[in-house]
């Protein structure tokens, strides 16, 4: 036979519990413990209220877990769905001119960059290289990567057909349909901008030859042109129209010197263009 220390306080499995467990047996009133009809009453009455006491305990207990479990739960589906892919340090600094570069979800703050042309192109080469080691999210930055090469229009019809979408309407801050965030650095966005003064017009003698290249960087296509300092903005269109079947009636076609749009009517000397230099061409679908 038990004695009540024994019985009232053991038999949970929980070492020194203070409270009795209801399915233990209810000891003898004449037994050596020396209870009466009045104790076993008493003790009936505290197992009663222990029971209750018992039941609340647990279904509180459950129901404070399943609250932990849930807000666990969420809080992972929340951090997955801000799953920030991001390195502000990447970024080139800044003109604090308020210039802006690009058009349409390209159009950013224009940056500066003191690298020559090749190295700036192997710059980029091994952001997107890096981009190959994350094998999670290869696709996504496959999809960035061209969308990236794109002239803007089309840039966003093509991540808006892999459900992608831009935190702020520029392409540097990329969403996929996961939520996972995609941070661009600009200059693989853009060219940089350099902040130059142009010479004046029909100042010194500007009829010298030139050797340039026209770079198309979505084709990744090169046109070497024989040229002198006097050769326009629209000369340089119709020679790269001409060469490359552009209809000009249907498309636009910008030149960007140094991060500069040479416009219709400024000439290579006024954009202090040297022999050797390369001018960026990009071509636009006429809305």
């Amino acid at each position: 036979m038990l004695g009540f220390g024994d019985w009232a306080w053991g038999d949970w499995g929980l070492a020194h519990s203070p409270i009795p467990n209801p399915q233990s047996p209810i000891p003898n009133p004449q037994s050596p413990c020396g209870m009466n009809l009045i104790y076993y009453i008493k003790i009936k009455f505290i197992l009663y209220h222990s029971n209750i006491f018992y039941n609340n305990i647990k279904n509180l207990t459950t129901k404070k877990m399943g609250d932990i479990c849930e807000s666990s739960h969420n809080s992972h589906e929340h951090q997955k769905k801000n799953n920030t892919i991001k390195d502000n340090s990447i970024d080139m600094p800044l003109w604090n001119n308020g210039k802006k570069i690009g058009y349409g979800i390209k159009e950013m703050p224009a940056y500066k960059c003191n690298l020559k042309v090749n190295e700036l192109e192997k710059k980029r080469k091994a952001f997107w290289h890096s981009k190959k080691k994350d094998i999670k999210h290869i696709n996504q930055w496959n999809i960035i990567h061209q969308a990236c090469v794109y002239p803007h229009i089309k840039s966003e019809e093509y991540l808006a057909s892999h459900g992608f979408k831009t935190l702020d309407g520029c392409i540097n801050m990329c969403v996929d349909p996961e939520g996972n965030i995609y941070h661009v650095p600009n200059y693989c966005i853009n060219d940089p901008y350099f902040e130059t003064e142009l010479n004046p017009k029909n100042s010194g003698n500007a009829n010298y030859l030139l050797k340039i290249d026209l770079f198309n960087v979505t084709l990744n296509k090169k046109n070497n042109l024989e040229v002198n300092g006097n050769t326009k903005g629209i000369d340089l269109i119709n020679m790269y129209a001409k060469l490359n079947n552009v209809d000009l009636n249907k498309n636009v076609i910008r030149l960007l010197y140094c991060g500069r749009l040479i416009r219709e009517d400024e000439t290579l000397y006024q954009h202090k263009v040297k022999n050797g230099d390369f001018i960026q061409v990009s071509i636009f679908k006429k809305n």
